[in-house]
């Protein structure tokens, strides 16, 4: 932590160590953030490294780049699967409620025939709704696992290309 240094435009310079390199990182993130984020990209680099003593130190960067890339990759993609699980469910809570609505409504107005018709059509349409929901749902729990299956395969590949590498050279 010693020469990290507070600029006057709110940002923060420090000097890290990567792989035995130094730089300097310039960014409006706390410096213990700075740091811990060095340190990460320090780390995953000497693991492959280590896993492969025949790469170089552009190779690992390269790998370790990819391998980071695809951990957000991931991460993005559970984000926004989360998101539209979370949107399809708070639709099908609206959807339960108004149809409980009509539920009670259609049990307290029995002296019109016409409207309890209407009601009973609209109830039909919002039951459809939620089983079509659920449909998707699991829809897209099946679309996830098959992501995360094509995941691992990628991974397999990525270690088999690494070790035919490793091997040519």
């Amino acid at each position: 932590m010693e020469g990290d240094v507070f600029l006057m435009d709110g940002k923060n310079k420090v000097e890290i160590s990567i792989s035995g390199y130094n730089y300097t990182l310039v960014g409006k993130e706390p410096v213990e953030y700075l740091h811990e984020l060095a340190e990460y990209v320090d780390n995953r680099i000497n693991r492959i490294m280590c896993s492969n003593n025949n790469l170089g130190l552009k190779d690992a960067g390269v790998l370790t780049a990819f391998n980071i890339a695809d951990e957000l990759f991931k991460v993005r993609q559970e984000y926004e699967d989360g998101n539209k699980i979370a949107a399809l469910k708070k639709e099908i809570d609206e959807l339960k409620c108004d149809n409980a609505k009509l539920k009670n409504e259609l049990s307290e107005d029995k002296s019109v025939n016409n409207y309890k018709e209407e009601l009973k059509l609209a109830y039909e349409n919002i039951s459809n709704l939620l089983i079509e929901r659920d449909k998707m749902l699991e829809e897209l729990a099946k679309e996830k696992e098959k992501s995360n299956n094509l995941h691992f395969s990628l991974i397999e590949l990525k270690s088999a290309l690494v070790d035919d590498k490793s091997r040519l050279q």
